[in-house]
């Protein structure tokens, strides 16, 4: 079996999504003979200069087609399965498109995948997540091609090229094939706020907060001083109180800032798998029996809608 290793790339057509680089250095942890990166889409020509300049990246493959404006999950998996009889290792970010892709691509290749991995301990045995992260297992893998969701913040960022030289970017044929799903639309915020999964700081919120207009009065002033992502919990989401790409957890976004400030945030189990790895947690909540004083490095009880405008003018 190939020695080589493959990294889906996600991107939003202009820059890479930070996790790419986290995964180069990933790959290392296998040992490989070449690691390439993969990348999708209608235009790709900036994202693939980039990709081309990490350092220790052989090859850039490029699949660049009209069709692939909004590529989804099926297209995606075509793709990679056209390449894969090349590659042992295949790595994906434990992302929406990683969620969908790598079940499917594995599938189609008769390999079991492995997924949430937080450690890779040798080129055959990994430390993944397990019950929403309140325990890690350790994996050996017997099957020769090894197919996986990777957590990238475990893993340091790799470094650009220094020596001016760069990979070797290299177009793949797309392939046609009869579409089962169609593409309808893509709703996305405006905002100049950070991604919530690259950003440095996030401030979240929960359902205590009572409503939408409370969730934004409060939270956003405090998230622009700071320069934070704004998240939120489950419960927030349903009610209304922010969209879905913000929901942090089990079946949202998992994050780990170097800071998270928590607003009248319950701290249940499904919301804290997706922000336990944040450095320094705050915790703000009335209620002095909340979960989420468990986890939390600095906790303080109290009105938050008396403690956030103050917070928010101090700093």
């Amino acid at each position: 079996m190939s020695g080589n290793v493959l990294i889906l790339a996600e991107h939003d057509g202009k820059t890479l999504s930070a996790s790419v680089y986290a995964l180069v250095t990933a790959a290392h942890c296998f040992l490989p003979e070449r690691i390439d990166i993969l990348l999708w889409g209608s235009e790709l020509s900036a994202v693939a200069e980039d990709a081309a300049f990490i350092k220790d990246v052989s090859r850039v493959l490029t699949a660049q087609d009209k069709a692939l404006a909004h590529p989804l999950a099926e297209d995606i998996t075509a793709i990679v399965q056209s390449v894969a009889d090349d590659y042992g290792v295949i790595l994906s970010d434990v992302s929406n498109t990683g969620k969908s892709v790598v079940p499917r691509l594995a599938a189609r290749l008769d390999v079991q995948p492995v997924t949430a991995v937080t450690d890779i301990l040798s080129s055959d045995t990994v430390k993944r997540s397990i019950y929403s992260g309140n325990a890690l297992a350790t994996v050996q893998i017997h099957d020769d091609k090894k197919i996986m969701t990777v957590l990238p913040m475990g893993f340091e960022a790799a470094d650009k090229r220094q020596d001016g030289d760069k990979a070797e970017i290299i177009p793949i044929e797309v392939s046609q094939t009869i579409k089962t799903v169609r593409y309808i639309k893509t709703e996305k915020e405006n905002s100049n706020r950070p991604s919530l999964t690259e950003a440095k700081r996030v401030v979240a919120g929960g359902v205590s907060l009572e409503s939408k207009e409370n969730f934004e009065k409060l939270l956003f002033p405090l998230a622009d001083r700071l320069g934070a992502a704004v998240g939120a919990t489950r419960n927030a989401v349903d009610a209304g109180f922010a969209p879905v790409d913000a929901m942090i957890g089990q079946t949202g976004k998992t994050v780990a800032p170097e800071l998270y400030i928590g607003v009248g945030v319950a701290g249940v189990v499904q919301h804290v798998v997706g922000m336990r790895r944040s450095k320094v947690i705050v915790a703000i909540n009335s209620n002095p029996e909340a979960a989420i004083f468990h986890v939390a490095d600095y906790g303080l009880v109290g009105d938050m809608f008396d403690i956030i405008p103050k917070l928010t003018d101090k700093i």
